[in-house]
């Protein structure tokens, strides 16, 4: 089955390359977590595009990889969050899966 890409038309903002934990990546995949908590060292925005990649540190190897939209942000510097970091609120495509 062919992945379906993001035309440029549903893209509202950049898109991010980040890596996660194999675990934690298929989490994700399968829909069970839903959000991220990263450092915002990118600007995350609502309406941004997150390219999530399968990693194994061990091998220090990349694998399959998924489409993320960012739907929501908590920003740091309140409810306990750190200032500089985030809670997003992702929301996975149907078909936005490379493997």
């Amino acid at each position: 089955m062919a992945c379906e890409q993001p035309t440029q038309g549903q893209i509202k903002g950049k898109f991010h390359f980040l890596k996660a934990d194999h675990d934690i990546f298929c989490d994700v995949k399968e829909g069970k977590k839903l959000f991220d908590y990263r450092k915002n060292d990118r600007d995350f925005k609502v309406g941004d595009w997150i390219n999530l990649t399968d990693y194994y540190p061990k091998t220090k190897s990349s694998g399959d990889s998924i489409d993320l939209e960012i739907t929501y942000i908590m920003h740091g510097g309140k409810f306990g969050l750190p200032d500089g970091y985030c809670i997003m609120q992702l929301k996975r495509l149907r078909g936005m899966y490379h493997g």
